[in-house]
């Protein structure tokens, strides 16, 4: 039995369960009981809004809902769009293929895991993930530690037979799958003998190996291109203020980020036509003045598209004070993890929303990653670093059936529907229970991610130009609206 149909059978089974248990939450009002019309499952009912919903007691994950009509009936809460109003345009959603979810994958039955990565990446029969981060060598979630050069000289420059094996053949595989997939790369250390401590876990890029490092980053790029693999996008160093003697880890001070950059790698890029574009920083949003030091240097921002943030440290909305330093540079947000510090799925949900999905668009990030994308029941494979982090997707090496985590509903809910090309346009502010954000594509379609975090029903009227509606979205419920 393939996996999805061993998912039908259990979901099937699972929804009875429930409902003879009385797995029900203490809504007013659930899908179903108001105009709209609201009911699971996948209706072929006429109407001008289409409706996915899930719900805090998992009775609805990312279901298709009735559709709804356009009216002028009007609510007390008035959310208004203007499409004409464009923001930033959306490169994606995804999360990070690392050595661990890749081995995982090719671990799996053939048939499974082909039937795993099209519920994953197919953007019409999955939840159609469109970005992919890739760490260039090893990082704390791969098996072991090596670089692509692990012996001095760059003339020893191979890609890992364990890379080849996990990573290169499962992404050759999502590419067959969508082959539009935006991938972005990031080393988490440069080889040993560039560095100070003579390893990759720890220590400072060695001052006469800078020329080496971008030599070896562009290897990997062309080496990555020769097996079908683009990459669009790279940053220079993961976490760069971050050390340990744990796992692959660098130091890399802004100052040492901006020669590299300046005097190497915008240089070699433009040289040698690399089209991958480069981007600073990638650590937390509360040491932005990194990437401002940066970009203030007039010769080495004209190689720099933009800066990428991480989650761990600060708060969302300093990513806006690099924006207003640097309007013309781009943002992204490119990791957080779940773990199991959160178990809650409701407030996962709502967190994750607030801070990353809508939070870091709503302070001009153009994407959001999350780590990895598949992990095993002990959360890992590990190579040391994060002990108890959670994989999008749990895939069990006993030959279980991989089961779906809360960032996975997560990602359904904006990575299907919210493509790449896309912008993000204005909508009036959201309120303290009800948060949200429009979208709209250039074929004038529009899409809406509302969030409901109150535990009572919220009715709201949506007004557009391409047509108005009512809806009530019960307590504790994200909905993605698309009209």
């Amino acid at each position: 039995m393939n996996i999805r149909k061993k998912l039908l059978t259990i979901v099937g089974l699972g929804i009875v369960c429930l409902f003879y248990l009385g797995a029900c939450d203490d809504d007013p009002v659930s899908p179903g009981n108001d105009e709209n019309g609201s009911m699971n499952g996948d209706n072929e009912e006429v109407g001008d809004v289409e409706v996915y919903l899930t719900m805090a007691n998992r009775l609805q994950l990312n279901d298709r809902q009735n559709p709804v009509s356009f009216s002028d009936d009007v609510a007390e809460i008035v959310i208004e769009t203007d499409a004409s109003q464009r923001l930033q345009s959306i490169t994606g959603f995804g999360a990070a293929m690392t050595g661990s979810s890749a081995y995982l994958l090719r671990q799996m039955d053939s048939e499974d895991r082909h039937d795993l990565l099209t519920e994953l990446f197919d953007p019409e029969d999955g939840i159609g993930i469109s970005n992919i981060r890739l760490t260039i060598g090893s990082s704390d979630f791969s098996l072991g530690s090596y670089s692509y050069c692990d012996e001095p000289g760059l003339e020893n420059f191979a890609i890992p037979e364990i890379d080849r094996q996990d990573v290169i053949s499962v992404m050759q595989e999502v590419l067959e799958i969508n082959p539009d997939l935006w991938i972005m790369a990031s080393p988490w250390s440069a080889p040993g003998w560039m560095k100070t401590t003579g390893h990759m876990h720890g220590g400072r890029l060695k001052s006469e190996h800078f020329e080496d490092f971008a030599r070896y980053l562009k290897m990997f790029i062309q080496a990555y291109e020769q097996e079908g693999i683009p990459i669009h996008a790279l940053t220079v160093q993961n976490e760069p203020l971050h050390e340990t003697s744990g796992y692959p880890t660098m130091y890399m001070p802004w100052q040492d980020q901006n020669v590299l950059i300046r005097d190497h790698l915008g240089p070699l890029f433009d040289e040698k036509g690399i089209q991958t574009e480069i981007i600073i920083y990638d650590h937390n949003w509360d040491n932005y003045q990194y990437p401002i030091n940066i970009l203030n240097d007039e010769e080495t921002r004209q190689y720099v598209v933009g800066s990428a943030f991480h989650g761990y440290g600060g708060d969302v909305s300093q990513m806006s004070n690099v924006i207003d330093a640097h309007p013309d540079k781009a943002l992204y947000f490119t990791e957080i993890s779940g773990g199991g510090w959160a178990t809650d799925f409701w407030s996962n949900i709502t967190w994750n929303m607030d801070h990353i999905f809508l939070g870091s668009m709503r302070h001009n990030s153009k994407n959001a990653l999350l780590w990895n994308l598949a992990l095993n029941e002990q959360d890992g494979p590990k190579n040391g670093g994060c002990q108890n982090c959670r994989g999008v997707v749990t895939i069990p090496e006993d030959g279980r059936a991989p089961s779906r985590n809360e960032e996975y509903y997560i990602l359904a809910h904006v990575s299907r529907h919210i493509r790449p090309g896309d912008h993000r346009v204005f909508s009036t502010p959201p309120q303290e229970q009800l948060n949200y954000m429009a979208f709209v594509n250039d074929d004038g379609d529009h899409k809406m991610v509302i969030v409901n975090r109150s535990q009572q029903a919220r009715t709201f009227q949506v007004k557009s130009e391409k047509g108005d509606f009512r809806y009530v979205l019960s307590g504790r419920t994200i909905g993605t609206f698309l009209w």
